[in-house]
């Protein structure tokens, strides 16, 4: 479809941490392949842009605690991804990547992997905030053209977390962008007739999209951790237009990205590209960070929980299902969840849900799916699928 469309791909090298924790029970997150970015970029069609080897160690600077990269980091990824995009003719404000023009703010912060072993091994890592300090106006909207946030950088690019009482547990990794919903659209109102992207990305490049937003006219953001990339890149291609598409993620979502049919019509025909929910416990584990997969193995019932809502309507779901195969599952769902509540408001109060799966409907699969049914019942969200091992 992009060869037919004449939209060039960039294809951006993963950003590659150094092994600097010196923890044996944690293994890097994303070990460097270049063979597989070198057989990703063989088609003429798609543009490579090698990052590690030009970015300077010192912009590098490497989080102790977290698998993310440092802010100073995706600031330059941002910056290379402009820079390849004018090579190719597409207009982009390479002003933007002046580091003067920002406010650097600093925060005490331990990261996901120093949590995940339960102790601080390497003590705390420093993240960097980047406000810019010239005139910005963004929209960011729904699918749907339901508009979710307008204004400044830092009340639509960022979730708020700075604006009220933070200590070094604060995720401010987070604290950019929209996750989870897994397609959704940024526009630069200060920006004329500037370009419109498409970018395909995961947890590695969320700040070096907003980033990106400040010298483009619009990006597309598909987030290929929460759903199959499939129906919504199809659904963005086939109903907008773009001057390029450009892909960012890790090199473990390079090797196992899972592109699926569309679901079936089981349920309500109507589907709609937006999602909102969060699993908080796994076999009564808490969850933290990035969603993970689910293990199945060992125990007779998978348990999970967490919230799920409607999130054009900002309103609790009608119902929730589990697609295990060709089984469905109804979730109870309806329960006090205080979280939805504090976050996202008191009509969202009961919109925890939780349930058991029985072991045995797993087994020799490899991924379950989450069906949401919005609040007037006529519709259901685009599936949210979650990898069994």
């Amino acid at each position: 479809m992009l060869k037919a469309k004449n939209i060039p791909l960039v294809l951006v090298e993963p950003p590659t941490k150094l092994d600097i924790t010196n923890i044996p029970a944690i293994p890097l997150y994303d070990r460097y392949d270049p063979q597989l970015f070198a057989k990703l970029t063989q088609d003429e069609n798609i543009h490579g842009l090698k990052i590690n080897e030009r970015v300077s160690l010192s912009e590098r600077a490497q989080f102790k605690t977290d698998v993310h990269v440092s802010t100073s980091f995706e600031f330059r990824i941002a910056e290379l991804i402009a820079s390849q995009l004018t090579s190719l003719g597409i207009e982009n404000d390479e002003h933007i990547y002046d580091i003067s023009r920002y406010d650097v703010k600093s925060y005490d912060f331990i990261g996901n992997t120093s949590r995940s072993v339960g102790r601080y091994y390497q003590g705390l890592d420093v993240f960097k905030e980047y406000i810019p300090q010239f005139e910005t106006d963004l929209t960011l909207w729904s699918p749907g053209k339901a508009l979710l946030k307008q204004g400044a950088y830092t009340k639509t690019m960022m979730n708020g977390y700075t604006n009220k009482p933070t200590d070094e547990f604060t995720y401010y990794i987070t604290n950019y962008l929209q996750y989870p919903m897994p397609y959704y659209t940024i526009d630069n109102n200060l920006c004329g007739n500037g370009s419109r992207i498409l970018y395909i990305m995961d947890s590695m490049n969320m700040r070096a999209i907003t980033f990106l937003a400040l010298g483009v006219k619009h990006i597309t953001v598909i987030d290929t951790r929460q759903a199959d990339s499939r129906e919504y890149l199809m659904l963005a291609l086939e109903n907008n237009s773009y001057d390029a598409v450009v892909v960012g993620m890790s090199y473990n979502a390079m090797r196992t990205i899972n592109v699926s049919p569309i679901l079936e019509s089981e349920l309500p025909n109507n589907l709609i590209f937006s999602t909102g929910m969060w699993i908080d416990t796994i076999n009564g584990e808490w969850q933290d960070g990035v969603q993970p997969a689910i293990n199945a193995s060992g125990h007779n019932t998978v348990t999970l929980s967490g919230w799920a809502l409607d999130s054009n309507t900002n309103t609790p779901l009608t119902a929730l299902f589990i697609r295990a195969g060709d089984k469905f599952i109804k979730c109870a769902y309806g329960l006090e969840h205080q979280g939805t509540a504090v976050t996202f408001g008191e009509n969202l109060r009961y919109a925890g849900f939780d349930v058991a799966i029985p072991a045995k409907l797993l087994d020799n699969m490899d991924e379950i799916e989450f069906i949401q049914i919005t609040s007037g019942g006529n519709a259901k969200y685009a599936p949210v699928r979650y990898n069994i091992f």
